[in-house]
């Protein structure tokens, strides 16, 4: 059993501070901008570990 745990845009979007549209468009536009993303037919899910890892790399002057 798969006990992974996923975000969908609205929580990616509440977490992140942004707008439910800037998500919309950073997928559509520049998904380089967004954590990896899964999708399954219309719906989108960002694995939590995808999230934090993309939050990781985001950090500036880590050593």
């Amino acid at each position: 059993m798969n006990n992974e745990i996923y975000l969908d845009k609205k929580g990616l979007s509440k977490r992140f501070g942004t707008s439910l549209s800037w998500v919309d468009k950073a997928m559509a536009y520049t998904p380089d901008k967004l954590p990896a993303f899964i999708r399954f037919g219309r719906l989108v899910r960002f694995p939590i570990a995808e999230v934090l890892k993309f939050e990781q790399q985001q950090l500036l002057n880590t050593k």
